[in-house]
This record gives structure tokens, sequence and C-alpha cells, in this order.
């Protein structure tokens, strides 16, 4: 199960080590505000390679879609990076 811990900047800084302890040894995802806003997050390292990975291996498959489809690589990387803007924002 996915765990989301909120908190802000200045309690992240006073406790970073044990909110680096609980992201690595509980797998627990930290998001960080400031001024009530989400502005980055803590996770584990292996969890961002998994998107990393999942997303080139993403951009891959719109590639030789768009090949099939005689999809050219510009439009197929506005494509890409609209549907990246989109899940940054519904994230």
């Amino acid at each position: 199960m996915l765990k989301i811990i909120y908190s802000d900047a200045m309690e992240v800084r006073r406790n970073f080590g044990a909110i680096l302890d609980e992201t690595v040894y509980l797998r627990k995802f930290t998001m960080i505000k400031r001024a009530g806003k989400s502005m980055a997050a803590i996770v584990p390292a292996d969890v961002l390679v998994g998107l990393q990975k999942y997303g080139q291996e993403l951009m891959k498959k719109i590639i030789i879609a768009g090949k099939r489809n005689d999809l050219e690589y510009d439009k197929a990387m506005n494509l890409a990076n609209e549907a990246k803007g989109f899940a940054r924002k519904n994230g």
C-alpha cells in the first residue's frame, strides 16, 4: 500500500534523517509542502528509477506506434510532452 506523508519544508529540514529512514525502510513517500503547495517529494530511489525506465519504454512505444501510423517524430514528442504535462498536473 502506498503511504504518503505530507510535511512542510521546515519539518522535513528538522527531521530529514528520520524521514529518509522511513522512506528507505518503511517505503513511505513524503510530499514536501511550502505555503500549502506541494513542491517536491522524497521517494525510494528504486521507485524513481522504475519511473524513469517506464517513461523510456513508453516513449519507445509511442515512437514505434508513430512509425507504423506515419506519425512524425516531432508530433510524437509533442504528444509525449503533453501527456507528461498532464500527468504532472493531475499526478
